[in-house]
């Protein structure tokens, strides 16, 4: 008899430790966290949390049916490097365009992936539309977190790293 209540109480805990391993797998994380680590914020949280924060805001436009927003999901936003710096220097905010095409067109969005970097006032630096491979991206996360920017174009920035 105590084999059977050992057996039920076992099976129970282990179906709690499922369900609650689950609820963490699939949670945010209360940061926006998603399955490659990223924290990604949605627009109006993100420009309060810029507001707060010594960080530059990461602006990716997406779309749902966009072949090359996937691939960029899929490699770009899965490097090590690419999470690191990101989560690191930057507030990142991802905008599905067709959800709030105000904020597109406020940005000039016509195309998709879409990539905008903001102050800490939210105003605009520059852009990069399309498909950015993980290691270019590193490279223009780079560029925007020293603020050479400011300094040079990004061409001659690349070529003084070579």
């Amino acid at each position: 008899m105590m084999w059977k209540k050992f057996s039920y109480l076992t099976a129970a805990a282990a179906f709690c430790t499922l369900l609650l391993g689950l609820g963490f797998a699939y949670s945010n994380g209360g940061q926006g966290e998603n399955a490659s680590g990223i924290r990604w914020y949605s627009f109006n949280e993100g420009v309060e949390k810029i507001k707060k924060s010594d960080k530059k805001g990461f602006l990716h436009f997406y779309t749902e049916w966009c072949g090359y927003c996937r691939k960029m999901k899929k490699e770009t936003f899965s490097d090590k490097e690419v999470i690191s710096s990101l989560n690191k220097d930057f507030v990142s905010i991802k905008i599905n365009a067709e959800d709030q095409p105000g904020v597109a067109r406020k940005f000039g969005v016509n195309r998709f992936p879409f990539n905008w970097f903001v102050d800490k006032k939210n105003e605009p630096i520059g852009n990069q539309p399309g498909f950015i491979p993980p290691e270019m991206m590193v490279h223009i996360l780079e560029y925007m977190t020293t603020n050479d920017y400011k300094n040079m174009g990004f061409d001659e920035f690349m070529e003084e790293r070579e």
